[in-house]
């Protein structure tokens, strides 16, 4: 509680204070054109609104300085740029913002003045104000060159405008462009051919969703004008769709980041005092707690029944006991049951089979023995009847028989 009571007396009062227009980091400049009275033409009653609900927004945004103009003719509007660029040297963020009769003529763009005649389309380069002396003023910013053009409007010097070239093209709005370099955008009310609409309210469409979504905390820029470009097509059923060129550099841009702190925000840490941080009523001070004698807890009966090896009333030193941990007994996994493989029987070796080779047998010579009834010698078969060494059988005719008769007296023979 001590404790608490010096940190109390060392706290400082710490006030964070912003004025009307709380200051960012970074040094931005704005510079916010409306012309509306033209002296040639009729007069437009929302571009003067319209730079003036801009320019206020911007100052809620914590610029450092915006210049607001309104009217200007063709000189005022070159001085304006002039001074102005040697503002935007010294600045981090640079934005430009017109509202006004613009137009495109062989495809550069060009900002009218309200003095402007534009009698014939040659006078265009000698009365109106061209995007690029816009380009060369904020070239010098470091970080961000941020144009807004409110003038893709119904441009009435076109159906009085004497053409002096036929092939010259004189376009309905403005002509794309390339910013030079990166880290400008050009941001369009309606792109390149297409015409921005006044609406029926106090501001435009356009411009009604940008003072909105410049405010909201947190919204990239890239992301604020898809933003804008979403809420006015929605509002102009289509008709007219903002577009933005040129391309940024590697890093976020935030018109409202999400830590800047809010306009008129004090903070104001009050120090602690004895009633702040006061005890409750059922804890003592902290004198009575320190002054009560700390009791001994008396040991437990196991701790007297063993005495202390090294202690002096002992009477001699004792060896310390060591306990022995019980052997841990380990149980050995059984070892992995291998199945035995049954041997393989070798087919033992077959004896040479024996082949009988049967001798040759051995002819007898045939016998040769003379016809007996043609006188020619003939074969003899040997069927077996006879022995090799016999006799063969002699013929004996008998008186009367026939000797034609084959089966006669050697019929016997012949049948063997």
């Amino acid at each position: 509680m001590r404790g608490l009571l010096g940190l109390g007396a060392l706290l400082m009062w710490v006030t964070v204070a912003f004025g009307a227009s709380a200051q960012l980091p970074e040094n931005r400049v704005a510079l916010v054109i409306g012309n509306s009275s033209y002296s040639n033409v009729s007069r437009l009653p929302n571009p003067s609104d319209d730079a003036t609900a801009v320019a206020q927004t911007l100052k809620d945004l914590g610029f450092k300085t915006v210049q607001a103009e309104r009217d200007l003719g063709f000189d005022a509007m070159r001085r304006v740029l002039r001074d102005f660029a040697a503002e935007a040297e010294n600045a981090d963020w640079v934005v430009v913002y017109y509202a006004g009769h613009g137009i495109e003529v062989d495809g550069s763009n060009y900002l009218i003045p309200v003095d402007a005649r534009l009698r014939t389309d040659r006078d265009v380069h000698f009365e109106a104000v061209a995007l690029e002396q816009v380009l060369a003023s904020i070239e010098g910013a470091r970080k961000l060159r941020l144009i807004i053009l409110d003038a893709c409007r119904d441009n009435p010097f076109i159906r009085q405008m004497k053409r002096t070239v036929a092939s010259r093209s004189i376009g309905r709005g403005l002509a794309r462009v390339e910013p030079p370099g990166g880290g400008t955008l050009v941001a369009y009310a309606a792109k390149a051919g297409q015409i921005a609409f006044d609406g029926n309210g106090e501001n435009s469409p356009f411009v009604s969703s940008l003072v909105r979504r410049l405010s909201e905390p947190g919204v990239e820029i890239n992301k604020l004008f898809r933003a804008v470009r979403d809420d006015v097509l929605a509002e102009t059923g289509n008709k007219q769709e903002p577009f933005v060129y040129g391309s940024l550099p590697n890093e976020d841009f935030y018109f409202k980041p999400v830590a800047a702190l809010e306009p008129n925000l004090q903070v104001r840490p009050v120090p602690a005092t004895t009633s702040d941080v006061a005890p409750p009523a059922d804890v003592p001070p902290a004198t009575d707690l320190t002054t009560e004698p700390i009791q001994s807890v008396p040991p437990s009966p196991s701790v007297l029944s063993k005495p202390n090896p090294r202690s002096p009333a002992s009477g001699r030193v004792q060896k310390p006991i060591i306990k022995q941990k019980a052997p841990v007994e380990t149980t050995l996994a059984p070892e992995p049951k291998v199945k035995a493989k049954a041997p393989v029987r070798r087919a033992e070796p077959r004896p040479p089979k024996v082949v009988a080779i049967r001798p040759a047998e051995t002819r007898l010579p045939r016998a040769v023995v003379a016809h007996p009834i043609q006188g020619q010698a003939g074969p003899l078969v040997n069927r077996g009847a006879y022995p090799a060494a016999a006799a063969a059988p002699t013929y004996s005719p008998r008186l009367g028989d026939d000797p034609k008769d084959l089966r006669g007296a050697w019929g016997n023979w012949y049948d063997r």
